[in-house]
């Protein structure tokens, strides 16, 4: 067998299991295409479908690597009030603390900078600040549905929300649960304890 094109694939279903496919043909990779138990290759992003791993592909609220943005934001107490900046949606405290604790910050997801002014009267240890606290990020358009699937079996639970702050919470609870795996779905949790797809 060429290695550089066949590779034996098994893979956790996200459900305690295992599925195994026998030998996929690279880039195939076993359930990659969304199947489980058939070899299939992961869905490419920016052609503007949603495809099995992606959240979303194109939509305003799609980030470049396919997934949904999340928004995040580092609060400081100034003396004029407070002053924040936007940072990365992290999962894990440690990196939370890492990014804005370890400066005397204070971490909220789901929350972003406010666009205005720069901030008047920084700490001395933090650039970029904008003035005033972390507000709400605008809402979609519309909402979008979310599925979280439990890596501890055939549970699930789902949201339906135009709030971003909604979604990065959703998010962020659904990763933290199921870490290190982020196994969000666009749709709806179904009867049998599994996410539906459905973009």
């Amino acid at each position: 067998m060429d290695a550089s094109k066949s590779i034996w694939s098994s893979q956790a279903n996200g459900c305690g299991g295992t599925l195994d496919c026998g030998t996929c043909t690279l880039p195939q990779t076993c359930g990659g295409g969304g199947t489980p138990n058939v070899c299939g290759a992961p869905g490419v992003c920016g052609n503007g479908i949603v495809e099995y791993p992606e959240w979303c592909d194109g939509e305003s609220f799609c980030a470049s690597n396919c997934t949904i943005v999340r928004y995040a934001c580092c609060q400081f107490a100034t003396g004029s009030g407070g002053c924040s900046k936007d940072v990365p949606a992290f999962t894990l405290f440690a990196n939370q603390y890492g990014v804005c604790g370890t400066y005397g910050g204070t971490f909220e997801m789901g929350l972003t900078a406010p666009a205005g002014s720069a901030c008047t009267d920084p700490p001395s240890n933090v650039s970029g600040l904008m003035e005033g606290a972390c507000v709400e990020p605008p809402p979609l358009a519309a909402p979008i549905n979310l599925c979280c699937q439990s890596r501890l079996g055939p549970v699930c639970g789902d949201v339906s929300t135009a709030s971003n702050s909604a979604i990065t919470q959703f998010i962020w609870s659904c990763a933290y649960s199921n870490y290190p795996d982020i196994p969000i779905v666009r749709g709806t949790c179904g009867g049998d304890g599994l996410c539906v797809f459905a973009p």
